[in-house]
């Protein structure tokens, strides 16, 4: 299970990694998007223009760049954690409909398990 702040502020990953992105606007915005439409319907991606749109709101962004600003923003969220569950398909992005999501509004996540010590909460970046 993935655990969320509602705001994306941090998450829990399946593993129990806690995850900080408090700092991180743009991922934040990017996992946002992915985790909604997962939530709202699941197993349909979002369109690379969504993503544009929820990543750089207001921006206009040539071709080129905006696809190396997506390809750089995406390896990010991978490094932080998601890869196993971000998926590219034919028509965009989505996180794995087998992945389940809860969502909290704890200010901070849940102390690490005593089954797994070694789990601390890490900068994303």
């Amino acid at each position: 299970m993935l655990l969320l702040h509602r705001d994306i502020r941090w998450f829990v990953l399946p593993g129990g990694e806690a995850v900080d992105c408090g700092r991180h606007k743009l991922l934040r915005r990017l996992l946002y998007s992915l985790a909604t439409a997962r939530l709202r319907r699941p197993g349909q991606p979002l369109a690379r223009v969504e993503l544009l749109a929820a990543g750089w709101p207001d921006e206009r962004i040539l071709p080129r760049a905006a696809a190396n600003r997506m390809h750089v923003a995406l390896f990010r969220l991978r490094r932080m954690g998601l890869g196993a569950w971000l998926e590219h398909v034919e028509d965009g992005w989505r996180l794995s409909p087998a992945l389940e999501i809860e969502v909290s509004d704890a200010p901070s996540p849940p102390a690490p398990s005593p089954a797994l010590p070694h789990v601390l909460m890490r900068q994303a970046g």
